[in-house]
Parts: structure tokens; C-alpha cells; sequence
């Protein structure tokens, strides 16, 4: 005995197949996306890119003529307030490049790495909004560079890099 399935009565007929039909496409996607991830190699690169293409700084290492360098980028992510109440935000990433070969000198910075956090939060958070109006991103570097060599021992920066720099009011 054959038993047919009938939708309830308050959903037009019409409408129950168009829902089906939807269901049905997404389930196939979902089934062919599926096998095509498990088929892919696990080192290729990703097929669709949101946004800009940020550089791994994380990874990053260059060869200028003096040799080869890396990048300190444990300083990201610094969200300030500004202002007593609090009337604007700064977000900031700091990078700085360092050798490689000196152990001593990146063990120092590794372990500083919490101060230097505290010397940017602190420079950003004294800031009045009348300066953030009129903000001059070179004099922020410099100070802050001062600031962290005042507290090196074992060596110097020489650049400070900000790769994130947001103010939002």
C-alpha cells in the first residue's frame, strides 16, 4: 500500500515544493563542498580572500644588505581609551625589528614584552582628545621608541612600525 505525504493544509502546495527544493540545494552544496575539502591537499592555499591581504608578521623575516632581521609583533591588538570619561579609542599594533643572531638581546625583548605594552598604553591613555584631534603619528613613534630603549639593556631599536592604527570616536 502506497502512502503519499501531503504538506498541512495551511502551506500552498507551491510553496512546500520550493521549500523542499531549497533544502534539497543546500544539502547538495554542503555534500559536493564536503568531499571537495576532504580531496584538497592540506597545504594549499585558501580559494577566497575577505579583505585586503595582511602580511604574516608574526613569520616575517627580510634580508636587507646587513643581514638577515626579524619582527617583534607580540604588541597588537591595544585597545586605549582617551579621555576622562573616556571619549575616543585608539586601537594599536607596534612592530619592531630586531637581529636574530643576538639570543640575549631576544630574550630581553620576549621578556619585556609586557612593558612595552604598558609604555604604548600608557603614552596613548595621557593623551588629551584635542591631541588625538591633531594626532602626528611620527612624534607618537618617536616618544615611544625612547621609552622602550630607556628600558633596553642589551640593545636598541632603531624603528617602530605601526601596522594597526585606528581612532575611533
Amino acid at each position: 500500500m502506497k502512502r503519499e505525504y501531503s504538506p498541512p493544509s495551511r502551506w500552498p502546495q507551491s510553496l512546500h515544493r520550493v521549500l523542499v527544493i531549497i533544502l534539497l540545494g543546500i544539502i547538495i552544496v554542503f555534500i559536493a563542498c564536503t568531499i571537495f575539502a576532504l580531496i584538497r591537499p592540506s597545504g594549499s592555499a585558501p580559494l577566497f580572500r575577505i579583505g585586503g591581504i595582511t602580511p604574516d608578521l608574526q613569520n616575517m623575516t627580510y634580508n636587507p644588505a646587513n643581514g638577515t632581521t626579524h619582527v617583534f609583533t607580540d604588541i597588537r591588538g591595544l585597545r586605549i581609551p582617551i579621555g576622562n570619561p573616556p571619549t575616543a579609542t585608539v586601537i594599536v599594533s607596534i612592530s619592531f625589528t630586531y637581529p636574530p643572531d643576538d639570543i640575549t638581546f631576544t630574550e630581553e625583548i620576549n621578556a619585556r614584552a609586557e612593558e612595552f605594552r604598558s609604555i604604548a598604553f600608557g603614552y596613548f591613555s595621557s593623551l588629551s582628545t584635542g591631541q588625538i584631534a591633531n594626532f602626528d603619528e611620527n612624534t607618537a613613534k618617536s616618544e615611544i621608541l625612547r621609552q622602550y630603549n630607556a628600558i633596553l639593556r642589551l640593545g636598541s631599536i632603531e624603528t617602530l612600525f605601526f601596522y594597526d592604527l585606528m581612532i575611533i570616536e
